[in-house]
């Protein structure tokens, strides 16, 4: 027999008799443990959602991060292989560069006639 059921069999009994006391306190029971598995199996989902989220994102910057590395590293041999060894300040510059500077110093190197000049094209002004 269904709990429920039997409490709806009894529910015109006694509020105090053990024939209605004891199915409501076990229903009662039953929905606190179905209620705080729910919340235990929510949290777990959401902790393991959460966690892949934060590993792809980490995945994300780490490669976004390692591409701009080896960027630059390219453009600092190139530059020295065309204009000589770079100073510490030219390669602060070029550690703060961003994405979109990088990838217009790449492109002035082709036709670069100086150092200044490829910086400027870049929008990397030394300073």
């Amino acid at each position: 027999m269904d709990i429920e059921q039997f409490v709806l069999d009894h529910e015109k009994e006694d509020k105090n008799s053990l024939n209605y006391l004891i199915p409501e306190l076990i229903l009662q029971r039953c929905k606190r443990q179905a209620a705080a598995e729910g919340a235990a199996m929510g949290e777990a989902r959401g902790q393991a959602i959460g966690e892949a989220r934060g590993e792809a994102r980490g995945e994300a910057r780490g490669e976004a991060r390692g591409e701009a590395r080896g960027r630059r590293q390219t453009l600092e041999l190139q530059l020295e292989v065309q204009f000589g060894k770079l100073s510490p300040k030219l390669l602060r510059t070029l550690e703060r560069a961003n994405a979109r500077q990088l990838e217009r110093l790449a492109i002035a190197l082709l036709d670069a006639g100086s150092l200044e000049g490829a910086l400027s094209a870049a929008g990397l002004h030394r300073r």
